[in-house]
């Protein structure tokens, strides 16, 4: 084996390794949240569980905020497969992805309370929920953006504004879910309910007729 091959198959290696070692943490951080909340989340604990140092995790991550929010966006999109697209541009792709937001919320399970808490925390500037803000709302933005470049979106909609109180509805769904107001079954239903109908407000017919069809499916 030459000195290239040999440093290709070590580049490798360490890749796998790091990999492996950024998947361990993430996990770790989101089991050490569910049962503590993000108030009671400790960096040094963590690190104990994740086998590795506390400067590590300072070095990888820079900070607290930056890691739990990494933490919520490999939750929300390490189970996304080509049959889901977090880019929705029709009614299909947009129903599909609204059945994956369940599903994930069920994965999370006692996670959801503590991303929930952030997302309706006083706390002014708070970096994770900005990280949950944007993530919950760049599919409907998306979605949005395709129908009003297909001249179907109501005269007067405020794509930013629709999309964040779609965003407010999933969150108080959750919410709802993690309390125990909603069963597995139930959860589905109202969140296609809520989303709709917000996402019906914007929108004008035609593209208006298949999100009817389906609220009456509700």
């Amino acid at each position: 084996m030459t000195g290239t091959d040999e440093k290709a198959v070590s580049t490798t290696y360490l890749s796998d390794r790091m990999k492996e070692r950024r998947r361990i943490v993430l996990a770790s951080t989101r089991k050490l949240i569910a049962e503590r909340g993000i108030d009671g989340f400790s960096m040094r604990e963590l690190a104990s569980r994740a086998g590795v140092s506390t400067p590590t995790l300072f070095n990888i991550y820079g900070n607290r905020e930056t890691l739990v929010s990494q933490a919520i966006l490999d939750a929300f999109h390490a189970s996304l497969g080509e049959e889901v697209t977090d880019a929705p541009t029709n009614f299909a792709e947009l129903e599909n992805y609204i059945a994956w937001t369940a599903d994930q919320i069920r994965e999370l399970g006692n996670y959801v309370d503590a991303v929930v808490a952030v997302y309706f925390s006083r706390q002014p500037d708070n970096p994770i929920r900005a990280v949950l803000l944007k993530e919950t709302t760049a599919p409907y933005k998306c979605y949005l953006e395709a129908v009003g470049a297909r001249g179907h979106l109501s005269a007067g909609t405020d794509i930013d504004e629709t999309a964040q109180a779609v965003a407010n509805q999933i969150f108080a769904t959750m919410h709802d879910w993690s309390v125990g107001r909603l069963n597995d079954t139930s959860l589905l239903r109202q969140l296609r309910l809520g989303v709709l109908s917000l996402i019906a407000m914007a929108v004008r017919t035609p593209g208006l007729d298949e999100i009817r069809t389906a609220l009456s499916r509700a």
